[in-house]
């Protein structure tokens, strides 16, 4: 048979489950430029069946070609593949969706789903994990058709990895090369390598070095059996005029549901527009949407199918409800509905950490009030710009992130905050979840501003850099930070009469040109300046939430030559308690003596404090790079740390979960590891 929907319309026979329709649907079929009123009477995933009147056939056949089914709804490209005649007015005729190839998926190199570890200390970190704890983890070895597993137990000194033999899992494995895989962490990883002795007790392989690690899917499902959350779904369809209510659904994710077809109902077209989704969550609320079938599938385990909905969340307060009800499904330690309570918490954990060590304490009593309100305010204005990850303990938080969008395309993760008394793997999920809101949210680029000296920035962001040193993948840049108090600042003495102006439309053009010939692609496109390069709209969307942004520049020139100019960023007081988003950037735009330099950037910084100060602003951060503190620091001006800023594609977080998950893994079962030791030492001894 050339398709399968032929098969459906073999009575027993069938392989793919039809549903008739209680009562016919009146649509219209495009057949040879014809428009023809047809009747839907049954369908199937992968196709429709229809009655035509005998009166549009030729010679009372209908002739089997390529033609477009039209709903008021939407339109499905197909096939004409069959025809029955039914009486003498009506010619029943199948009408088959496009088929999609199936492909199994097999590990290539270069493959971009592949993540290549080949860090020498990584490496060597993940074939110890294997061996740490006795019949924890099984390896597989596949060769051509064949396959074996066996458990790891020693690591040698001359690069091989010694285990004991599990089974055969089919054909018969020989000596030579061969791949090998294995799961670790929740993460799948494949090595090449040489098998240098196998019998039925003992295998010893040749261990790579290089590993290759497959990254997940953008949005990870929840399954419904591992948490105890009751949904009930219901689906509103125009095309079939009829509701369905369910609440056998089998996992759901950001942007996904899928349901159990346990009454044998859900056989939908591949394709077809759900009009209307609701999601009844209980004590937790009402979800509301659309959907398009995606897949019709047959669980073996279930023995039913489970059809597959893309799920569209209409509008807020819909998609901020749906997504954070999934990431605290996938994350259930984390929480991420800010509270007003959370306000004196969170303080109370920057304390705790070490967060507010930058400066005196009494320095943050304006800022604590103007946190009070706006992070209220980003509460409020959905999951597109603000999100706030955190874990509770004993009425306390002791871990929390902050994630802002700072560009129209770029989210910030700034507030990273854990308890010191907190177990150190607490904030793992932290981390892992980042990669849940990028993709959930659709943005290309992350930010962040780390303070160089914290060991934990170390280990968490620049050991992970260090493996993948591409420029496309990153941006790095040092520099010092400051802060200026804009009621102590004093100007700068200068020698030299400056003209220093905001930039018109013409010096605009100029600065924007300067930044794409002396920024790299992905801190260009990263902070917008390709496209709304002032912000324009960026500042509209924010303000319908009472939230301020803005972006302006000052130029500085000398006998109409532009020598500089300073970037002013600035937002609503309160978004970060170190001012980051009301911040100045210092640019010289031709070869000039350091002292030169210096003295166009005081001018600068004189020029652009005046700005902040008619916006009402307290406190402001400066980051200047290329001189030592001393040289900017001033009354008013106060030298804080030496930052790294960090622009990366939010692609790269899935790498970084990997990278992640290997970390803390490793952490744990060292942990596991030592326990199983000593449970070992002390039964010994009894």
């Amino acid at each position: 048979m050339e398709h399968p929907f032929l098969e459906l319309l073999e009575g027993d026979k069938r392989k793919i489950k039809r549903i008739i329709l209680p009562k016919p649907v009146q649509t219209t079929l495009h057949y040879f430029g014809e428009e023809i009123p047809v009747q839907l009477v049954n369908y199937s995933f992968s196709g429709m069946g229809l009655y035509i009147p005998s009166e549009y056939t030729k010679d009372e056949k209908v002739i089997l070609a390529e033609s477009k089914l039209m709903f008021p709804q939407t339109e499905f490209m197909g096939h004409l593949v069959y025809q029955k005649r039914k009486d003498n007015q009506v010619i029943q005729v199948g009408f088959a969706l496009p088929r999609e190839e199936k492909s199994r998926y097999l590990f290539k190199l270069n493959d971009p789903d592949w993540d290549e570890v080949s860090d020498v200390e990584t490496v060597k970190n993940i074939y110890t994990d294997l061996t740490l704890i006795p019949f924890k983890y099984k390896v597989e070895i596949f060769q051509n058709k064949s396959a074996i597993s066996f458990y790891p137990t020693k690591m040698t000194d001359s690069g091989t990895l010694i285990g004991e033999f599990d089974q055969t899992i089919q054909g018969k494995v020989q000596l030579g090369e061969a791949y090998c895989n294995f799961d670790l962490f929740q993460t799948y990883h494949v090595f090449q390598t040489q098998v240098l002795k196998l019998d039925d007790k003992n295998v010893e392989i040749r261990l790579s070095p290089k590993v290759y690690r497959l990254l997940r899917r953008e949005t990870l499902r929840v399954e419904k059996k591992e948490r105890d959350y009751e949904l009930k779904v219901t689906l509103t369809s125009k095309i079939l005029d009829q509701e369905f209510i369910d609440d056998q659904v089998f996992d759901y994710s950001e942007h996904g549901i899928s349901l159990i077809d346990t009454e044998g109902k859900y056989a939908f077209p591949k394709g077809m527009p759900i009009e209307k989704i609701t999601v009844d969550i209980k004590d937790q609320g009402t979800i509301m949407g659309e959907g398009v079938v995606r897949n019709y599938v047959w669980n073996p385990e279930l023995k039913k199918y489970v059809i597959g909905l893309h799920f569209i969340k209409g509008g807020e307060p819909n998609i901020t409800n749906w997504n954070n009800f999934i990431l605290k499904a996938r994350y259930p330690t984390l929480d991420f509905q800010y509270k007003d309570e959370d306000h004196k918490k969170i303080w109370d954990l920057f304390e705790s950490s070490g967060y507010l060590d930058l400066k005196a304490r009494d320095e943050f009593d304006d800022v604590r009030e103007w946190t009070r309100e706006t992070w209220k305010k980003l509460s409020e204005t959905g999951s597109k710009f603000s999100r706030r990850i955190k874990i509770e303990s004993d009425n306390h938080i002791v871990a929390h992130l902050q994630m802002d969008r700072m560009f129209p395309n770029t989210w910030y993760l700034h507030h990273l905050a854990i308890d010191p008394k907190s177990n150190k793997t607490i904030g793992k999920d932290i981390y892992f979840v980042s990669t849940d809101v990028f993709f959930g949210e659709k943005s290309e680029y992350l930010l962040t501003l780390t303070e160089l000296s914290k060991k934990w920035n170390q280990k968490n962001y620049y050991d992970f850099i260090k493996q993948y040193p591409n420029p496309s993948f990153h941006d790095l840049e040092k520099f010092h930070l400051f802060e200026i108090n804009i009621q102590d600042f004093s100007n700068y003495p200068s020698k030299t009469n400056y003209d220093i102006n905001f930039a018109d439309k013409y010096e605009l053009k100029y600065i924007q040109k300067f930044l794409e010939n002396n920024s790299s692609d992905l801190l260009f496109k990263a902070y917008s300046y390709d496209d709304d390069f002032e912000l324009l709209n960026f500042k509209k969307e924010l303000a319908q939430h009472g939230i301020e942004r803005d972006r302006k520049f000052v130029v500085l020139k000398e006998k109409n030559k532009i020598l500089g100019f300073s970037q002013l960023e600035s937002c609503t007081s309160g978004i970060n308690i170190l001012s980051y988003f009301d911040l100045i950037y210092l640019f010289s735009t031709e070869e000039v003596s350091d002292d030169k330099k210096l003295e166009v950037f005081k001018n600068l910084i004189n020029e652009s404090t005046k700005y902040y100060k008619s916006k009402g602003k307290d406190k402001i951060t400066l980051t200047v790079h290329g001189f030592e503190p001393d040289k900017i620091s001033a009354k008013g001006v106060k030298y804080i740390c030496e930052d790294l800023r960090w622009i990366s594609l939010t692609s790269l977080s899935k790498k970084y979960q990997s990278f992640s998950k290997n970390l803390y893994g490793h952490m744990l079962l060292k942990r596991e590891s030592i326990r199983e030791r000593i449970k070992i030492k002390n039964e010994k001894k009894s």
